[in-house]
């Protein structure tokens, strides 16, 4: 099957077609400063590409539309379709919402049973999927770049940048052991893959490495945990509750008919019939009128319950969680938490490792090293003790407001 990898980042974007009858890759790219809006990119791109009917689109999302995180929390259930699920109504415990609630991949096991997922942005869904579907390809699935990279390993690292942002990956034997996510200002090399993962791709010379992302797409399964599918998501946001659907059209049509056969005599006693007729349904539609305000008054009291649940954080969950996420060889002394942030003290071996797992915790922000780090010995071992001190997000009390308003 013919396969087509698209990447989208903040600059440029870039595709990679993979068909089985061509020696090698059909690469093009375009800049979007040059080209005008994204929608308008993905167009040009598209009109290069000969047929798209029966092909399979992946569309991947450099670390400014995307992220790859660790689902530290979830709980795991029996059912994949009820986890996936569970992800989707809590996405943001786990993932950053820069421009509102992103589309969730469905949740992957990988290493040591830990559970991972995707999120790319909603609008870019939105822009990108609008025309592709004017093209009918078979299949349509968005990831971030990261995840399709760590899929093409079997063992090692990969990273990729982009405006400021820069995403790592750990895989060891095919599975995904660790990644970060960092936003700074400095210059990082753009690639740490083995150009023997991306063999086909040197055909096209020194800027072979530009196109890594949409080749990794390209090779990237729809049927991947990691990959959102616009097309098995089957949520039912909003949706319009069936009885309501159904007394409208009701009314409706009797209404119409009344206008229609009116003037007539005839037509005055199916006036009254049709009058009778809404009389009828009218402990009906006073019933589920009061359904529904019941409904209303749960989910307000539902929502105050969330709103004040979400404003505490368990300390026991916080040990358990800050326990974890040290390293081997590192023991934790003192432990001090309050709403706004959070301090610990520790000894280990190398206290350069200590860091960075602190801040992938759920919910830290910000995590630094404070005062100095001193040596000393225990048993004849030579550790450093170090003191960390982390910041945790400000809780979200707007839902709750608007709940009380209501």
């Amino acid at each position: 099957m013919r396969a087509l990898g698209i990447s989208i980042a903040t600059d440029a974007v870039r595709i990679v077609l993979l068909d089985g009858r061509a020696a090698k890759p059909q690469v093009a790219e375009r800049v979007v400063e040059d080209a005008g809006t994204l929608e308008e990119c993905i167009a040009s791109l598209l009109a290069t590409v000969p047929v798209l009917r029966r092909t399979k689109v992946i569309v991947v999302a450099s670390p400014r539309f995307a992220q790859l995180r660790r689902l530290t929390g979830l709980p795991t259930t029996r059912s994949s379709a009820a986890q996936d699920q569970l992800l989707r109504e809590n996405a943001d415990r786990f993932f950053l919402r820069p421009d509102g609630p992103p589309a969730t991949s469905g949740v992957s096991r990988e290493a040591n049973d830990q559970l991972w997922a995707g999120a790319v942005d909603r609008a870019l869904i939105t822009a990108v999927g609008a025309e592709l579907r004017r093209h009918e390809p078979r299949v349509v699935g968005f990831a971030p770049s990261i995840a399709a990279r760590a899929r093409l390993l079997a063992d090692g690292d990969a990273s990729t940048r982009d405006d400021g942002v820069t995403a790592t990956v750990q895989v060891v034997r095919g599975k995904i052991v660790g990644a970060s996510r960092r936003i700074d200002a400095h210059e990082w090399g753009d690639e740490s893959d083995s150009s023997a993962s991306f063999q086909p791709l040197l055909a096209l010379g020194p800027a072979w490495r530009s196109f890594i992302d949409a080749y990794a797409a390209a090779r990237f399964s729809p049927d991947d945990s990691l990959c959102y599918r616009p097309d098995r998501d089957h949520r039912a946001d909003g949706a319009v509750p069936l009885w309501r659907t159904l007394l409208a059209g009701s009314i409706m049509t009797i209404g119409v008919s009344a206008y229609i056969v009116a003037p007539s005599a005839r037509d005055l006693v199916r006036l009254r019939t049709i009058h009778s007729e809404l009389h009828q349904l009218a402990p009906q539609a006073r019933q589920a009128a009061a359904r529904d305000a019941e409904a209303r008054r749960i989910a307000h009291r539902l929502t105050l319950a969330h709103a004040f649940a979400n404003s505490r954080r368990s300390a026991v969950q916080l040990l358990a969680e800050v326990n974890d996420a040290l390293p081997d060889g590192t023991a934790l002394l003192a432990l001090h938490v309050d709403s706004a942030s959070g301090s610990l003290t520790a000894i280990t071996d190398r206290s350069s490792i200590v860091l960075p797992p602190i801040e992938q915790l759920p919910g830290v922000t910000r995590a630094d090293i404070t005062g100095p780090i001193t040596r000393e010995v225990a048993n004849g071992i030579e550790l450093e003790r170090l003191s960390v001190r982390f910041s945790f997000v400000k809780p979200r009390a707007s839902s709750a407001r608007a709940g009380h308003a209501q």
